[in-house]
């Protein structure tokens, strides 16, 4: 869709895994700070975060003048500070969501969303230029 992909992982492997699907920003968040290396590459438009709490002051360094931070989880917790000044000169905005507490139908309602979804992927699924990925199978005893 034309955007440019930076990736964390924990190891090579994944990352590497990562490059073929196409990004091309690979950082390993066990031996490098994302935030720095992020701001070497004149930082990010679009954060898309589903730690929450942990990162949140790094995301806010690691987005670019104008940028977005969008959580989607909390895996890293519920309750961080915000660097308030370094939100305001940087003209960022800090948004959340969730399918959870929305409504099956509506404005904004989860089949909304869903017929989003379809109408801008299944030509791309249709087209080939999005597979589905198999890393392993399972018996379906051991599912």
């Amino acid at each position: 869709m034309g955007a440019r992909v930076a990736v964390t992982a924990r190891n090579r492997e994944k990352l590497e895994r990562c490059r073929e699907f196409g990004a091309e920003i690979l950082i390993d968040y066990t031996s490098e700070d994302f935030a720095a290396v992020m701001k070497e590459h004149g930082g990010a438009d679009v954060i898309l975060d589903i730690i929450g709490a942990r990162y949140l002051a790094s995301n806010i360094k690691a987005l670019a003048t104008g940028g977005r931070l969008v959580i989607i989880g909390m895996q890293g917790g519920t309750k961080a500070e915000l660097p308030i000044g370094l939100l305001l000169a940087k003209r960022l905005s800090v948004m959340g969501t969730t399918l959870r507490a929305r409504p099956v139908h509506g404005p904004g309602g989860k089949a909304e969303i869903v017929a989003a979804t379809v109408g801008r992927t299944w030509p791309l699924i249709e087209s080939g230029k999005v597979q589905p990925v198999v890393d392993r199978t399972f018996p379906l005893a051991e599912a």
